[in-house]
């Protein structure tokens, strides 16, 4: 059997394998009473993944021909047929799953006892409201599910990368495929977080993305995309879910990385989502490096702006008139379902930040890594004197909006207040930075109360 017939078999085998179990995955929750089926169907993912193997090695010594790699693969598509059936058979109904017994970092609904969470959930006021998704939207809301779980997609395709690298030599970026090569879990790892990320970014979409110019009364104006601006983060996506670039979401992913390898303790929180891409790329982060218990706190008015009513800095006028940020949480709760990351540990905080971050102070107990994309003054004050002293020492700031923003004014003069030394202030690209949090100081929240802001 030639070379490139070897390809195809192991290319149509693992494609088949991670397309099964993501159909597998399309019921939004499976009650206790499921859990016999799912062993079953979890024993023959282990037995597709065995002959998988046999496939794999038949098709490379090719002594059999080519009506053996036929009738295996054909034995295979059987399997699976039989596996996406049986998944579609479950029933697609809300059906709560149950905190595991001794787990500290959840509490039980006082009410059912079935719900798994941070904290009493839904919660809400007459301007902001704290919910899970995953819980709180009917499945119709969430829509369907289009790639395999992280951790499956992950070991399906190191499987493919240890087959491919036993052909030996270097791939086309001159990484060693070698004995000496990055280990083929961490290569698979990239693979995924690369392809979320030029999902979310709508750069996967080819020439059927296009730049959005959004217009404050009218219809938005559309153009060819820009490949190069839109990877510099300088263009509004019309088929992406976030407006951050190559180098700003690498950062989260580099930040988010170095954040669990250092053994810093806390969630990922961020405040200004839009479409939700950025939280959805970072969630793909946690759950690759199987950071599965850490909440993602994904905080927007999903209305936009506010209008700066509060009168804290001129430049707080007038963004609350560009329509094209009003994002329905349920839109942003698809987009996570849809890359398969909405779980009990996703927590949507709905309303300005004034409403939201005093609600989370009170609630939030550590923070790893705090992402602000806010823009104006008011919401970057909102966000520090709540929720800054949750951050952890070791743990990360980053500040979409630094260059040209009020929101830098606001952060300069919050450390002047404190009497501490602005951070040393990494630069992303020409719009956003971030820095690494050094030294813990008590907050001044009376300040916060009377709004006395400025040095």
């Amino acid at each position: 059997m030639d070379s490139s017939k070897v390809v195809m078999v192991v290319l149509t085998v693992t494609a088949l394998v991670v397309l099964v179990w993501s159909g597998g995955q399309s019921g939004q929750r499976s009650s206790p009473g499921d859990s016999a089926r799912q062993a079953e169907m979890l024993r023959k993912m282990n037995e597709i993944f065995e002959e998988i193997g046999k496939v794999e090695s038949d098709a490379q010594r090719a002594v059999d021909g080519d009506s053996t790699i036929a009738a295996a693969l054909a034995g295979l598509k059987a399997e699976m047929e039989s596996m996406n059936n049986a998944a579609r058979q479950q029933a697609p109904a809300a059906v709560p799953v149950a905190a595991a017994p001794g787990d500290a970092k959840f509490a039980s609904s006082a009410a059912s006892g079935e719900r798994k969470m941070p904290f009493e959930m839904p919660v809400e006021g007459k301007a902001w409201k704290l919910m899970q998704p995953y819980y709180d939207f009917d499945t119709q809301q969430l829509g369907e599910k289009l790639l395999a779980p992280a951790n499956h997609y992950v070991d399906s395709y190191t499987k493919r990368i240890q087959w491919i690298r036993s052909f030996g030599g270097k791939d086309a970026s001159g990484m060693h495929l070698g004995a000496q090569a990055v280990p083929a879990e961490d290569f698979a790892m990239t693979q995924y977080l690369e392809l979320v990320r030029m999902l979310e970014s709508g750069l996967a979409y080819g020439t059927a993305e296009l730049t959005t110019h959004p217009a404050t009364g009218g219809a938005n104006i559309v153009s060819k995309l820009d490949v190069a601006l839109r990877e510099q983060g300088g263009d509004w996506p019309l088929l992406g879910d976030t407006m951050t670039g190559t180098k700003r979401l690498h950062n989260v992913r580099d930040l988010v990385t170095t954040a669990v390898r250092d053994g810093i303790e806390g969630d990922y929180i961020e405040t200004g989502v839009w479409r939700g891409g950025s939280s959805v790329f970072a969630r793909a982060v946690l759950n690759s490096l199987g950071q599965h218990n850490r909440v993602s706190y994904v905080c927007d008015s999903f209305h936009g702006l506010p209008p700066g009513e509060r009168n804290l800095d001129g430049g707080d006028k007038n963004w609350n008139k560009q329509t094209y940020l009003y994002i329905p949480p349920e839109i942003v709760a698809q987009n996570f379902n849809r890359m398969n990351l909405l779980d009990e540990n996703v927590v949507f905080a709905k309303g300005y930040f004034n409403e939201t971050m005093p609600q989370l102070k009170t609630r939030v107990k550590k923070l790893a890594v705090l992402r602000f994309d806010g823009d104006i003054y008011e919401s970057a004050v909102d966000v520090l004197y709540n929720m800054y002293d949750k951050l952890q020492v070791g743990g990360y700031f980053i500040c979409d909006d630094w260059y040209g923003f009020p929101s830098k004014t606001a952060i300069e003069d919050f450390f002047k207040v404190h009497d501490q030394p602005l951070p040393n202030i990494v630069q992303i690209d020409s719009l956003a930075t971030w820095w690494k949090k050094e030294v813990d100081f008590p907050i001044q929240y009376e300040r916060y109360t009377s709004s006395n802001f400025k040095p």
